[in-house]
C-alpha cells in the first residue's frame, strides 16, 4: 500500500507543481466490482456476479480550462479534460467454479467443486478523463453554471499489486496435486501468492452538480490486465485463455477546490 500512497501524491505533487493555479477536486468512491478469472463459467453473466466483493477509491483530478496557453493544439479541449489519479482497493473476494461444468457427478466436477481461491488487490492509476460538455460551464463555484450533468469517458493505466490463495475442500493440494483437476495439476498452470500486474483502464460516467462546490459521479469501469495469474491459476487449455479483467461500478462524491493561491506538498 505505501509504494501506491507514494505514487499518488508524487504524481498529484508534480502535476500541481506545473500548474498555474488550476482547479482540482478530490473524491471518495464505493461500489462493486467483478473480476472476470478463470473461476466460474467464462462469458456467463450470472457466474460473474456471483464473484463480486465491494470495492473503494480515492481519487484527485486536475481541470485545465484556465490555462492561459493551451498547449494541446487545440483551444477549445483543455476545456473538456481533467487528469485523474487514483489509488484503489478491491476488499477480498472468494473464488469458486460454478456453472454447467461443476453440476456432474463425475471426478472432475467433484475436484472442481472442492477447489476455492480468493484474490485481494490495491491498485493506483492516471487517466485522461473527456467531459462532452464544457468543464467551466459545470463548475458551480466559478459562478456560471449552464447544465449540472456531465457525461464522460475516459482511459489511462493502473498498476495492480494483488495477493491470491488456492485450496481443495478434499485436502492440502501442496502434498497431492491429486486434490486439483487434472489441468491445474502443472506447476507452470499456478502462481499462488503475491504478484504485480498493469492494466488498461476503459470508463464511462455522468457527473452530477448538487452544491456550489459538491458533485456527486457515477462511472463503470474495464479495467484490462496483461496477466493470468491474478486469480492464481492459468492452465493451457482453450477455456482459460483469456487474461483477467475487473468489471466496477463506483458512485462517489467529489469535492471541487479551485485553487486561488498556488498548491504546496511539503
Amino acid at each position: 500500500m505505501r509504494i501506491f500512497l507514494i505514487f499518488f501524491v508524487t504524481i498529484v505533487c508534480v502535476l500541481k507543481s506545473h500548474s498555474q493555479q488550476l482547479n482540482h477536486d478530490i473524491g471518495i468512491y464505493t461500489g462493486y466490482a467483478s473480476m472476470q478469472t478463470d473461476y466460474g463459467q467464462r462469458y456467463n453473466t450470472a457466474s460473474n456476479i456471483d464473484l463480486t466483493a465491494a470495492s473503494f477509491s480515492i481519487a484527485h483530478s486536475l481541470y485545465f480550462y484556465e490555462l492561459q496557453r493551451s498547449w494541446l493544439g487545440r483551444k477549445d479541449l483543455k476545456n473538456h479534460i481533467l487528469l485523474r489519479t487514483s489509488i484503489n482497493l478491491e476488499t477480498k473476494r472468494d473464488l469458486y467454479h460454478n456453472g454447467k461444468w461443476v453440476n456432474g457427478t463425475g471426478i472432475t466436477s467433484t475436484l472442481l467443486r472442492a477447489m476455492k481461491g480468493s484474490v485481494k488487490s490495491y491498485s493506483a492509476g492516471i487517466e485522461i478523463e473527456y467531459h462532452f460538455r464544457d468543464l467551466s460551464d459545470f463548475n458551480s463555484s466559478l459562478g456560471r453554471v449552464r447544465h449540472i450533468i456531465s457525461p464522460y469517458i475516459s482511459t489511462g493505466v493502473n498498476v495492480i499489486n494483488y495477493e491470491n490463495t488456492l485450496t481443495s475442500d478434499l485436502g492440502d493440494w501442496t502434498t497431492n496435486e491429486m486434490f486439483l483437476p487434472e489441468k491445474y495439476r502443472l506447476d507452470t498452470a499456478r502462481e499462488i501468492g503475491k504478484g504485480n500486474a498493469i492494466g488498461l483502464s476503459l470508463t464511462s460516467g455522468i457527473r452530477f452538480n448538487i452544491l456550489r462546490n459538491l458533485d456527486i459521479d457515477t462511472r463503470i469501469t474495464l479495467n484490462l490486465y496483461n496477466s493470468d495469474f491474478i486469480d492464481g491459476i492459468n492452465a493451457d487449455v482453450p477455456e482459460n485463455k483469456d487474461n483477467e479483467s475487473l468489471t466496477s461500478f463506483k458512485i462517489g462524491i467529489i469535492y471541487r477546490i479551485r485553487d486561488s493561491n498556488g498548491f504546496k506538498c511539503f
